[in-house]
């Protein structure tokens, strides 16, 4: 059992109660009409869900809905980071290993001169080179060439093989 804090985007956090927080904001996410992220989590019952919403009483706005801010915004900070879903990769992320996409990513950027978020989307989405592709130059060149580069530095272009 577990009292639970979720922020709003407009600036107002949920104060309540549920056996299984993270399933609760997933079904309140419809019902309240912006995203909602889960920023504590204590372990209580609804008696300390009542004393919470007792606790931070200067902050109510309307239901469970309280203003974040002063003593309830410092009470959140406090607390560790609630256990968010665990991440499970799809398609070429799952086929691939975290230390292939890292590398692969460190040369993309490396030779080319581009983000790291850019050369790793773009191993995801590639996937793995296969024996008669091998993530041909003129692919990396046209993704990766001038125009991803920092201003200033010039990007080395592979040679066609």
């Amino acid at each position: 059992m577990s009292v639970y804090f979720a922020l709003a985007t407009n600036g107002l956090v949920k104060i309540g109660f549920s056996k299984n927080p993270l399933a609760r904001i997933k079904s309140l996410r419809g019902t309240v009409g912006q995203p909602l992220k889960l920023v504590a989590v204590i372990d209580g019952d609804e008696a300390d869900e009542r004393r919470m919403h007792m606790r931070f009483g200067e902050f109510y706005s309307h239901g469970e809905w309280f203003f974040y801010r002063g003593r309830l915004k410092t009470f959140i900070e406090t607390q560790p980071a609630p256990k968010q879903p665990d991440y499970k990769p799809t398609g070429n992320e799952a086929r691939m290993s975290k230390e292939y996409i890292r590398l692969m990513t460190l040369q993309i950027c490396e030779r080319y001169g581009c983000s790291e978020e850019k050369a790793r989307q773009y191993v995801i989405d590639r996937g793995p080179p296969r024996p008669t592709s091998n993530w041909p130059p003129s692919t990396l060149n046209a993704v990766f060439g001038p125009s991803g580069a920092p201003a200033g530095r010039r990007p080395k272009q592979l040679a066609e093989t």
